[in-house]
């Protein structure tokens, strides 16, 4: 079930940088808003309302976020390295594993009596 879930995520999570995208659209969008709010503020300096405006802008958040998402969307891995992240793991916690070490020596001894059994037929 573990590794069903860790498959599931890999797929949900990467998504060949969509959320990088996502960052960049918000914070250009922001941008785009942000200067607008400045500039019309600018030609109308006697409408305290945009200042006002301008000054609850939650710029650090957006920033902030953006970054985040863009940052995020770089270095998640792409859905290819996940899985050989995954396989490599998995593959290392068998080879750790007591019981599998167990078995390939008792693997390796059948395989090196048949192998005797067979070169003692053919009469080597």
């Amino acid at each position: 079930m573990e590794l069903a879930l860790i498959i599931y995520f890999i797929d949900v999570l990467s998504s060949k940088g969509g959320i990088a995208v996502v960052g960049w659209i918000i914070g250009l969008v922001y941008l785009i808003i942000s200067v607008a709010i400045v500039i019309v503020g600018g030609l109308c300096p006697d409408d305290k309302s945009l200042k006002g405006l301008s000054d609850k802008l939650p710029t650090k958040t957006v920033v902030t976020l953006s970054v985040l998402m863009v940052c995020y969307g770089w270095l998640m891995p792409s859905k290819d390295t996940a899985y050989k992240m995954l396989a490599a793991y998995g593959v290392t916690e068998i080879a750790q594993s007591e019981e599998a070490k167990r078995l390939a020596g008792k693997s390796l001894e059948v395989l090196e009596r048949a192998m005797d059994e067979y070169l003692a037929e053919s009469g080597q």
